[in-house]
């Protein structure tokens, strides 16, 4: 049996319940197991498209954010290497939880442990929540009497998007105003 290597691929990210508009920083890290050094390492990162690629800092070797290739090179039996990627998350991102990953896709020796070569991080963004409460100035009105409905949308979570609602009338109830206001 000729040289090999076991590399091993942690990912991390500094928040996994990030809000909208907001950088992470996702980690990951390469270590070899050995029992040998390995060379022509590459790293290939599926960045979510909820996920905006902003910057990279490798600790060796050179990242292309058109390929979301990290060219690592050599690590010698052992060690570790690492790139941190920061990322925006979308102002309003199409799904509310995605994995982030990355994986070893280059290396000039076999790995002597396959199975560990990639690695994923579950983001999950912080968005609205939504509490829509209804209340009525007068439960039993006479004929020819104003009722005041009062709607509440309360956002509780962190999100900003815009909401529209809309409330539907009794049949027996004429409209005649509303008046709106943002607290």
């Amino acid at each position: 049996v000729g040289p090999r290597a076991d590399l091993a691929v942690a990912a991390s990210v500094s928040d996994a319940a990030p809000d909208p508009n907001q950088a992470v920083t996702l980690t990951y890290r390469i270590r070899n197991n050995g029992p040998d050094g390995a060379a022509s390492i590459v790293l290939a990162d599926a960045l979510p498209g909820d996920l905006l690629h902003q910057s990279a800092a490798p600790s060796q070797g050179s990242y292309s954010a058109g390929t979301r290739e990290w060219t690592v090179g050599a690590i010698a039996a052992g060690d570790s290497a690492w790139i941190d990627l920061v990322a925006l998350v979308a102002d309003e991102p199409a799904l509310e939880s995605f994995h982030a990953s990355a994986a070893v896709t280059a290396v000039d020796l076999m790995d002597s442990s396959p199975g560990d070569e990639a690695d994923s991080v579950l983001v999950t963004v912080n968005g609205n929540d939504l509490q829509v409460a209804m209340a009525v100035d007068n439960v039993a009105p006479g004929e020819g009497d104003t009722v005041v409905f009062r709607a509440t949308v309360r956002n509780a979570g962190a999100g900003t998007s815009s909401v529209a609602a809309a409330a539907a009338l009794p049949g027996c109830l004429l409209y005649t105003s509303d008046a709106a206001d943002e607290e």
